[in-house]
């Protein structure tokens, strides 16, 4: 059962203002996977792996990002998720902190684990694998087309992440499988991505209490080697994430709110600024996208409505919310395929 954890919050990270926070150095943060409260959900990973007769349970450490290194049967953590300090920071700077809610968390450590017992097993190395997943060392792309409504992958992560590379599809396939909640055989009959399923179970239980080929545990960027400030960490993190906003949809802006100033009218800017919470969040469910890039673009919009003059009357709020969801989500999904808010000339 996936439960709150109260992480212990480190007494010399929570006297520090923000400022000094974001001038110390990560391998100085005293953050360790020991004192973290995370030891309940890799305890509740391993118990998962104990039941479907899985002897090897994957090393996890605190590292910068959630991952698995490329063939190496291992677990990253992000250190953020340490210290509820650093979750606040997380949530603060990114406007959210990947993992800090207990059913995204055994969600992530399920999929990672995929990555694990497939590096470790070298499950991609038989030729069913391939023809059900595709090629294991196909190029891995930074963005990707997806089709949102297939039904050849199963749906776990946000984003249609198993439509990303044939490796990513084999890790959600097994986090299903691997899931106690919910009955895949039920769920996902008749849809294509059945046949993978069956496929992890009957691997699984090919590998079933012996001891795994692959026994490297190297780490990358562990916590303890990382010599950048937070400033840094967060400079980066966010130039990663940023998009260039171009003024192309001016008049789709126009078309969704008024350029008259009518009786009773308010300036569209102000509208934007209260309605920005809910309509981040109804852009990031329906999408997918990260909340800093629907942040960002939402912010690009507000400006844009300031500069333009544009209005809204009360009476259209309804139909102008819908409106302007449909617009954003549009522009959200092609960044998403192609890294662009702008579409193809």
């Amino acid at each position: 059962m996936e439960t709150e954890v109260a992480v212990p919050a480190h007494p010399a990270l929570a006297e520090k203002t923000h400022r000094q926070l974001m001038q110390m150095r990560i391998c100085d943060l005293g953050v360790t996977l020991d004192a973290s409260g995370l030891d309940r959900y890799i305890k509740q990973l391993y118990d998962e792996l104990d039941r479907r007769d899985i002897p090897f349970h994957p090393p996890c450490y605190l590292t910068d990002e959630w991952g698995c290194p490329d063939g190496v049967p291992v677990i990253g953590i992000p250190f953020y998720l340490a210290d509820p300090v650093l979750v606040a920071l997380e949530r603060e700077t990114m406007l959210g902190a990947e993992g800090d809610d207990p059913a995204e968390m055994m969600k992530l450590l399920r999929h990672e684990c995929g990555h694990a017992v497939n590096y470790a097993y070298h499950v991609h190395k038989r030729r069913e694998w391939e023809r059900l997943f595709g090629p294991f060392d196909s190029p891995y792309p930074e963005h990707y087309r997806t089709r949102r409504f297939s039904k050849r992958y199963v749906r776990h992560l946000e984003g249609s992440y198993a439509q990303r590379h044939p490796d990513e599809d084999f890790a959600e396939t097994f986090a299903v499988w691997l899931s106690p909640v919910g009955d895949w055989r039920k769920r996902y009959k008749g849809w294509g991505a059945y046949d993978k399923l069956v496929f992890v179970d009957q691997a699984m239980h090919a590998i079933a209490g012996r001891v795994p080929q692959n026994g490297k545990s190297e780490r990358d960027r562990p916590v303890e080697s990382i010599l950048q400030t937070l400033e840094e960490y967060y400079a980066a993190k966010r130039a990663k994430s940023k998009a260039d906003f171009p003024d192309a949809y001016d008049e789709q802006l126009r078309g969704v709110f008024s350029r008259k100033r009518v009786p009773g009218a308010v300036a569209a800017a102000a509208w934007l600024r209260l309605r920005r919470h809910e309509m981040i969040d109804r852009v990031t469910r329906w999408t997918g996208e990260r909340r800093y890039v629907v942040d960002q673009l939402y912010a690009h919009v507000t400006a844009r409505a300031r500069t333009l003059r544009l209005w809204i009357r009360p009476i259209d709020q309804s139909e102008i919310a819908a409106d302007l969801s449909a617009f954003l989500a549009s522009l959200v999904m092609n960044y998403f395929y192609s890294g662009s808010f702008l579409t193809e000339p």
